[in-house]
């Protein structure tokens, strides 16, 4: 007898597509975007509420750069690599897979066929037919992108990719997700990830407050210090007269702060170019310097 296929099958989708359904809902790689630190500060390199909140609403157009064009080359050669490396493991492409709510959904780069479980003592997978349902995750990254990875093996990702991954499984009902990261050029490590519910459950509950409150609401999310806010706001505001606009209390509240805060910032400041200065003016023509500290 024939062991029944654990994933439905699926026709995998071009990616204008995908980028013209994507409107629709929150993906994997949305949500890393919607999640803040303590300070309300994004934890995404690239990626903000009030970015997520454009993208939903159709006010900016996607632009691919040299990032994202090789990024998409790279897919097949890493997931190549994995299959020489993990012997037997069978990969399939896919489509767009919906969670709960007609808002949750995501495009994972490779399905795992069979069932796998972690080779003992190894990074490595191997199919098992009691092993656990898993997806496949391509990442590619330079020198200084690799080093927010820890110990290949390891669940140690940065935290915007842990997102993406958990939201991948929770929409397509995967256990595990082995990520396969291709770093300096030349280098190819891999990292387990397993399913962690507990936080699927709080990301689940940051997507519907973000799509009620601000997507479906049509009510724009605060910007913040972010580097694609700030950008956004080069563009997006300009004076267009001199009349007064009462501030909310919400407002003042920021305003009071960056009064206060401004301060502050500008002696810590002149700490810090201080010590480079010195630093500088020590190493003189020497182009390196060997200190004890780490």
């Amino acid at each position: 007898t024939c062991a029944l296929p654990i994933w439905k099958t699926m026709k995998p989708i071009s990616i204008e597509q995908m980028r013209s359904e994507r409107l629709s809902y929150i993906g994997a790689s949305d949500v890393g975007g919607l999640l803040v630190d303590q300070d309300g500060h994004p934890i995404h390199p690239y990626k903000t509420p009030h970015g997520v909140w454009l993208d939903k609403k159709g006010l900016t157009e996607f632009e691919d750069n040299e990032r994202t064009v090789m990024g998409q080359l790279l897919e097949p050669l890493i997931a190549k690599r994995f299959q020489l490396l993990n012997t037997g493991v069978k990969l399939r492409r896919t489509g767009t897979h919906k969670g709960k709510e007609s808002f949750h959904a995501c495009n994972p780069d490779r399905l795992i066929v069979q069932r796998v479980t972690q080779i003992p003592g190894t990074i490595l997978v191997q199919p098992d037919k009691k092993g656990l349902k898993a997806i496949l995750q391509l990442k590619s990254a330079g020198f200084f992108g690799a080093k927010g990875f820890g110990d290949q093996g390891t669940d140690e990702v940065p935290d915007w990719y842990v997102a993406q991954v958990q939201w991948e499984m929770y929409c397509t009902g995967a256990e595990l997700c082995v990520l396969g990261l291709l770093h300096d050029t030349h280098l190819y490590s891999q990292f387990l990830i397993y399913r962690d519910q507990t936080l699927i459950d709080q990301l689940v509950s940051i997507v519907n407050a973000f799509w009620t409150n601000y997507v479906v609401a049509d009510i724009e999310p605060p910007v913040t210090g972010h580097d694609k806010d700030k950008d956004w706001l080069k563009d997006a505001w300009e004076p267009k007269n001199d009349d007064l606009i009462v501030a909310t209390e919400e407002l003042d509240n920021d305003v009071e702060k960056l009064v206060n805060e401004l301060p502050k910032l500008e002696r810590l400041t002149n700490i810090v170019e201080g010590r480079k200065s010195r630093i500088k003016a020590f190493m003189g023509e020497n182009g390196r310097l060997g200190t004890s500290y780490r």
